[in-house]
């Protein structure tokens, strides 16, 4: 997502809204494209309208600290740990993956797993390596999203993550 789009969403075809909530108190507007005038004219809007709304509120439009809520929680914004199944097979298996969310140049959704392996017989340094991994993945997707250059960021190195990141 692009800096552009923060607290900007499109739930119409021909609308875009904007949402912010601060001290769970939600201000919300809904930018009609036909009464702006089109798109372009209507996003500009609801980009003004949300940064004044930032200086009036005190907004500080930067990503918070996570807090862990289980003990699948990392405590890393964008990182969660969790237990996948897999019941594809005769027995199911279960795997333990360290899964970073994200989202590309278009703002479309994405989700990059790192498994750590079976939860019966995975080893700790492939646990450590995966969170490891997993937050280098994170912190150069932020990277790249602070500087507007999500077009640059490079996915493909993180293929075969166990033998390219291990120490």
């Amino acid at each position: 997502m692009s800096k552009a789009m923060k607290n900007i969403t499109q739930p119409y075809p021909t609308a875009f809204q904007v949402r912010i909530v601060k001290e769970r108190k939600e201000r919300s507007r809904l930018f009609s494209f036909s009464h702006w005038g089109g798109k372009g004219k209507a996003l500009k809007a609801a980009q003004s309208w949300r940064d004044q709304l930032y200086v009036l509120l005190d907004v500080k439009p930067n990503r918070k600290a996570c807090v862990p809520k289980n003990n699948l929680s990392t405590g890393v914004q964008g990182i969660s740990k969790r237990i996948y199944t897999d019941k594809r097979r005769v027995i199911e298996r279960q795997y333990l993956v360290y899964s970073v969310n994200w989202n590309d140049v278009t703002g479309k959704k994405r989700n990059k797993t790192f498994q750590v392996g079976n939860i019966e017989d995975y080893e700790d340094q492939i646990e450590i390596l995966a969170f490891e991994t997993a937050k280098k993945f994170r912190k150069e997707y932020e990277k790249h999203w602070d500087n507007n250059t999500l077009g640059k960021f490079d996915t493909t190195k993180y293929i075969g993550w166990k033998d390219n990141f291990a120490q």
